[in-house]
């Protein structure tokens, strides 16, 4: 995109070009639909490797004969689990200092329920390769005034929206160096009896509204956004988080129908008679018994009817066992733990924290090599609700705008033995290994040490006032009378 080239002109004089150009970058949506359809509809038609393909109904006599196709949802458990452990417990928010737009910046993060729509676009992100978040500016109603924590507006209100190819088609437009310069929205709304098309592209300025209800796409509304920079984070990868594994998951499922088609031919025993029943037990009947007539031969041998099972001695273990190693290594490379509570049997209560930590080594490292884009997201994020709050819903707070940032920390979705963790601090504090602002923050029950320190200073303060003959703590010492 060159220097003349105006977004909101090019949308006015020519429309149709511009969208086409604005789109030109975005992915393959049929293959992003297929991958959500995958993940949340159990397709299994896409790949000649599935079930849909694999599993035929077949045709014997005339008669049709439907064949046993049984979706195993890996696909989930890989995307929930990897996501759990990078977002689960959401992010902790440090502003480098305390100001009322830090505060404000917290509250939009609260009411905007940010914490679940992270997890909602990083489930996106792993399941269709793409999602994104928009941000918008909207009038407060009245009657939201109830219960509701209103920050430096009472009129108006950022918000925000998680943006799926369940809803539309999304489109960045990228420049050289990689930075967004506009991003395309594309859906489809029924109107009666009638599908209208509509188009929305946002810019570093405007959102630009166009529309085919007329026959032809053409802008029907320009506004201007109010955040100063474009309101979408968008959030993309190459493949689907079981990309490398899909293969195996066909496999798996094909084996595992065909195992259940073989049950229903074989499974259940076949009772095989030998010479003439004179009476068969009925099907109620608590003690079954077979009645067979005795023929005695012309040379005085006895011909006796016999009954016996036919069964499946060998059974199918190789089936098993291929089934048992597809899955091991379907979670194994996917770095996706096992947390069945048979595979969970075994942990003790007295395991320590750093054990149960090791037992998910896996996830945690494969959490870890994400936590920097994870990072770069909510950074993001946090910018674009400072940029609408200083340049609309709080201007003024502007001039704290250059000078307020955060750091952002990505919470341990597992249990944490606070005993054991307190213990390993205390020590250190004591020791003078760490320092008491470290070890308050290390223990994480709170987001703030220093106000944490403050705290704690402060009972201590009053402790000492009510009870000024209490024995005192080690290493402290009585201050010299005055003379």
């Amino acid at each position: 995109m060159n220097e003349e080239f105006i977004i909101g002109a090019e949308l006015s004089a020519r429309p149709k070009e511009t969208i086409a150009l604005l789109i030109s970058g975005s992915k393959d949506a049929a293959k992003v639909i297929e991958a959500r359809q995958e993940f949340q509809e159990l397709n299994r038609n896409i790949r000649n490797t599935q079930i849909d393909k694999t599993q035929k109904n077949k045709t014997v006599g005339g008669t049709n004969i439907p064949q046993s196709r049984i979706p195993v949802p890996f696909q989930k458990k890989i995307v929930t689990v990897a996501t759990a452990f990078e977002a689960g417990e959401g992010v902790a928010l440090s502003p480098n200092e305390s100001n009322k737009l830090a505060d404000e910046i917290i509250r939009l993060w609260r009411v905007n329920r940010l914490d679940s729509k992270l997890i909602d676009l990083l489930i996106a992100k792993k399941s269709e390769t793409e999602s994104a978040i928009v941000f918008y500016i909207d009038d407060i109603k009245p009657n939201t005034f109830f219960n509701r924590i209103l920050g430096v507006n009472d009129k108006k209100e950022i918000k925000s929206s998680v943006l799926t190819s369940k809803g539309g088609i999304m489109s960045p437009f990228w420049d050289a160096k990689g930075d967004m310069k506009a991003f395309t929205w594309r859906y489809t709304f029924a109107k009666g009896d009638k599908k209208i098309n509509y188009v929305e592209v946002y810019d570093d300025k405007n959102k630009y509204l166009l529309s085919d209800e007329t026959g032809e796409m053409l802008l029907i509304e320009t506004k201007p956004h109010g955040f100063g920079k474009i309101p979408v984070v968008y959030l993309s990868q190459d493949f689907t988080e079981w990309n490398d594994v899909s293969v195996m998951i066909d496999r798996f499922e094909t084996a595992l129908s065909k195992l259940a088609d073989s049950n229903d031919y074989t499974g259940h025993p076949f009772l095989k008679l030998y010479g003439e029943v004179v009476s068969m037990p009925k099907k109620e009947d608590n003690g079954k018994t077979l009645r067979f007539p005795v023929k005695v031969l012309k040379d005085g041998k006895e011909v006796k009817g016999d009954a016996e099972f036919l069964t499946n001695n060998n059974g199918p273990e190789s089936v098993k066992l291929e089934l048992e190693k597809l899955e091991k290594l379907i979670n194994y490379l996917t770095s996706t733990p096992q947390l069945s509570l048979e595979d969970l049997n075994g942990v003790g209560s007295g395991m320590s924290g750093v054990a149960i930590k090791l037992m998910f080594i896996d996830a945690i490292i494969k959490a870890k090599l994400n936590e920097g884009g994870n990072r770069t997201t909510v950074e993001r994020m946090l910018n674009v609700l400072i940029a609408g709050t200083v340049n609309t819903t709080g201007i003024s707070l502007k001039k704290m705008g250059d000078k307020t940032y955060f750091d952002v920390a990505f919470k341990n979705i597992l249990p944490n033995d606070i005993k054991e963790i307190i213990d390993y601090l205390s020590t250190g504090v004591t020791a003078g290994f760490i320092s008491k602002k470290t070890a308050i923050d290390k223990v994480g029950l709170t987001d703030n040490a220093d106000e944490e320190m403050k705290l704690i200073a402060a009972e201590k303060a009053e402790a000492a006032a009510l009870a000024p003959d209490a024995e005192k703590e080690p290493g402290e010492v009585e201050p010299p009378a005055e003379k």
